[in-house]
């Protein structure tokens, strides 16, 4: 094995440790896959900008003026 420079033992570690259980991955790729891999329904989210209220302002904003 050629040596490319400096590696860390931590880095040896994992390494090592992934190539003894490559099951590691594919746990990690469907994990992935439930909290960022998703579809994004692109029509819906145009019709939920479309029905949403818009946001009076800050509560404390015009609640000074009100007192004045």
């Amino acid at each position: 094995m050629v040596k490319k420079g400096y590696e860390s033992e931590f880095s040896i570690f994992i390494n090592t440790y992934l190539s003894r259980h490559p099951a590691i991955l594919d746990d990690q790729r469907r994990g992935r896959e439930i909290f960022w891999d998703k579809k994004v329904d692109l029509q819906a989210e145009r019709e939920a900008d479309a029905d949403s209220v818009s946001a009076e302002q800050y509560y404390y904003y015009g609640w000074a003026d009100a007192k004045a």
